[in-house]
């Protein structure tokens, strides 16, 4: 998960080109997939729920048509999308990215199906620390068919849905739509007017689910950043000194990058000497307890908690 989230490098086929290479990613919420760079950075994306399925190899239309001998097939994937079953066509540079991004990663034993066994091993690789009565649960919900204890690629797109699920945009809609599982336009516009204050524009026939729902207090419309200050909003012609921020890299290090010691006298050291950005690397620790340490050395551990307590000390004595 945490490669799919950093982004992968594939080739994107389109019919008529020799194909475009993007970088694809699962976003933040981890219900998109995106990608860029692209003209139309909004439509640049395929909701996780509407996912049909995904296919390994040369099997599309657009792989026959257009690359049918120009690709490793192992490294060649589609996904179908869509009402109407559109066709994203991607080469991954070798066979383990393709093998991330497809239903094979998870199907440990090849049979097409992941059983619970498989399931907790992937949420434990994707780092979801959920209850194992909650995760049987919801395997249960979602294991639909005849072959029950197993889950096929639209059942599990199903489980991802419940686990993906926010509690607290479910409980929101529940309270606006009187406690059914979606909302009529009127109680959108409700809840538009009373929550978001937003005016009443852009009405919408019908209902919206909690997934539509969701998807829309994501959206950019709903965003607390300002949009204008993606681009430079600010006086940019001064000299270089000017916008100098004080910025310490491998803060905990006592020495070099490899065998030196993590200490948290370094943060209160920076912090009073006028450091106004620090950094923090965490990793997994023993106990359910987050460390702090520079990854694949030999360099020392130090705590999250004994870091944060030093920086929350220190970081404000020296406040200019």
């Amino acid at each position: 998960m945490s490669v799919m989230q950093s982004g992968t490098q594939m080739v994107k086929l389109k019919a008529g080109s020799k194909g475009l290479v993007r970088l694809f990613y699962l976003d933040e919420h981890r219900s998109c997939i995106r990608w860029r760079p692209s003209r139309k950075s909004e439509k640049a994306k395929i909701t996780i729920d509407s996912l049909y399925k995904v296919t390994e190899g040369r099997q599309s239309d657009i792989f026959h048509r257009h690359a049918e001998s120009s690709f490793d097939p192992a490294c060649c994937f589609t996904v179908y999308h869509g009402n109407h079953m559109e066709s994203l066509d991607l080469v991954t540079s070798n066979l383990e990215e393709a093998r991330t991004w497809t239903f094979e990663e998870a199907d440990k034993n090849g049979d097409g199906l992941l059983n619970m066994e498989e399931i907790y091993q992937l949420l434990h690789k994707m780092n979801v620390n959920l209850p194992r009565r909650k995760v049987k649960h919801m395997f249960q919900e979602a294991d639909s068919d005849d072959q029950q204890g197993t889950l096929t690629f639209e059942e599990f797109s199903v489980f991802y849905k419940m686990m993906s699920l926010r509690r607290d945009l479910y409980l929101l809609l529940m309270g606006y739509s009187d406690r059914k599982d979606h909302l009529t336009a009127d109680e959108l516009a409700n809840f538009l007017r009373n929550e978001q204050k937003l005016s009443e524009e852009n009405k919408q026939k019908g209902i919206l689910g909690i997934e539509g729902f969701t998807s829309f207090m994501r959206s950019p419309t709903c965003d607390v950043f300002n949009p204008q200050h993606h681009e430079v909003n600010q006086d940019m012609d001064r000299p270089l000194c000017d916008y100098y921020i004080s910025s310490s890299h491998n803060t905990y290090l006592t020495g070099d990058q490899l065998l030196s010691h993590s200490k948290t006298d370094m943060y209160a050291w920076v912090l009073q000497t006028g450091c106004r950005c620090v950094e923090v690397d965490c990793w997994d620790g023993p106990d359910g307890e987050p460390m702090v340490q520079h990854g694949y050395t030999l360099t020392s551990k130090i705590t999250f908690k004994s870091v944060i307590e030093t920086i929350d000390k220190y970081a404000f004595i020296n406040n200019q």
